[in-house]
């Protein structure tokens, strides 16, 4: 049973260490996984790295391509659309709920402190913005008061991964500005579902449009939405 327990920790403490990589970009998008260098890099077994590579598969951080082995997953301009619409509709329908909820006051003012929160991470390590960012629409699903929509937004926290690991940080943090995110906070409060549904439908499809842009040509420089031109 020890030994069971000292080798599930190894596998744990190996896929979050992965994870951590790839979400940073340290392995970028299309990099090769290789069983063996994995063993030698991080001093464990094979069967270890085999079980932390099928687990980073489950979560949808790798795919296996035959004769060519274990990468880290790139999306597609089409799994990018899809992760943001699908966004677009929980976190706007969590923030409604939240707008129309006897606790909108205090809600609203959590989700402030988070922003500024955000502010003072500015200048910490990507990860850790990486992990404000997330809190941030993580308690606005929450607050909702809706635990199906919480669950299934979770669910898209992998992917959402997926899409930084696979622009990079001189792209994704643009748009991870608390600027942007006092705008959810704003149209909770002006507690008009057509105008916040709107607002939070704008901010995701701009998103998504830089990041696909980024895509199309990785010198391009991304604009958070609170900062782009209004039209």
């Amino acid at each position: 049973m020890a030994e069971l327990l000292e080798r599930r920790t190894l596998r744990e403490q190996l896929v979050d260490g992965l994870r951590a990589e790839i979400i940073t970009g340290e392995l970028a998008a299309g990099t090769a996984l290789v069983e063996t260098a994995l063993s030698a890099r991080f001093g464990v077994s094979r069967g270890t790295v085999r079980e932390a590579l099928r687990e980073l598969h489950d979560q949808g951080l790798v795919v296996h391509l035959p004769r060519t082995g274990t990468i880290v997953r790139r999306l597609s301009p089409d799994e990018i659309t899809g992760i943001y619409d699908v966004r677009a509709a929980l976190e706007g329908r969590a923030a409604v709920a939240i707008s129309l909820s006897d606790d909108w006051e205090q809600h609203s003012d959590r989700l402030e402190q988070l922003v500024d929160e955000m502010h003072r991470a500015r200048d910490k390590p990507f990860l850790a913005r990486l992990q404000t960012d997330l809190e941030f629409h993580r308690q606005l699903c929450r607050l909702s008061g809706n635990e199906t929509l919480a669950r299934t937004w979770e669910h898209l926290v992998t992917q959402m991964s997926s899409v930084h690991s696979g622009m990079g940080e001189s792209v994704v943090l643009p748009l991870m500005g608390a600027e942007d995110h006092l705008v959810f906070v704003d149209a909770i409060r002006s507690r008009d579902p057509a105008f916040i549904q709107r607002t939070i439908d704008r901010v995701m499809a701009h998103s998504a449009a830089q990041l696909l842009a980024a895509l199309e040509d990785p010198a391009r420089h991304t604009t958070g939405f609170a900062d782009f031109p209004a039209t």
